[in-house]
């Protein structure tokens, strides 16, 4: 599979950032491929590397932005997928060396931590909680995680100590992929099949 660069300039006015109208120039940073559906990525702002899930293969890449060199980091059995759904790992965030995911298959939250400057796991993966049927989700300050359950309409909160509940659920008529959190406080905004909703 290919990974796409694709420049993001930004101008600055007063305290605030606009994009730039010029248009942007995409270039190949570096093919994967034994990569079976890459899905989701964060970037260290560190150390400038990619850390990329495949939700088809159930592995970690961790890609260098600046080479393209990239290596397989993590293969651990709470991220593979299984027969009956073929997704495994699929949204990912990294938060205080650690590499928070969800596991769609196996209805898993996850963690592990991870050293930043190389994407490698520094200690064994933790289940935070079972039953969550997750896509792409949050975290907000406290370490609680918002996780969008796709396709069943459903925001689940996860605490750090594995409580899960159910803050936001059906109404919203379409699959939810995503949520983030954002001013004012208590909104979650979440990406859905048919758009943009708000909670």
């Amino acid at each position: 599979m290919l990974l796409i660069r694709l420049p993001a300039g930004a101008t600055r006015s007063g305290d605030r950032y606009a994009a730039t109208l010029s248009p942007a120039v995409a270039s190949k940073l570096t093919d994967i491929p034994e990569g079976v559906a890459l899905n989701e990525w964060q970037c260290s702002h560190v150390t400038r590397l990619l850390v990329v899930a495949d939700a088809g293969a159930g592995v970690v890449y961790t890609v260098n932005v600046h080479t393209g060199n990239y290596s397989k980091t993590i293969d651990d059995p709470t991220m593979k997928p299984n027969s009956s759904l073929p997704v495994g790992i699929n949204g990912i965030k990294i938060h205080d060396e650690y590499l928070y995911y969800t596991s769609t298959a196996q209805k898993l939250f996850s963690r592990t931590p991870i050293d930043t400057t190389s994407g490698t796991p520094t200690g064994p993966a933790e289940i935070i909680a079972t039953n969550v049927p997750g896509d792409d989700f949050s975290l907000d300050q406290a370490g609680d995680a918002y996780v969008a359950e796709n396709p069943w309409d459903v925001v689940a909160k996860v605490t750090p100590g594995g409580e899960v509940s159910v803050v936001a659920a059906q109404g919203l008529n379409s699959s939810l992929a995503a949520t983030t959190l954002t001013s004012p406080p208590g909104v979650t905004f979440a990406t859905t099949s048919q758009g943009f909703s708000a909670t």
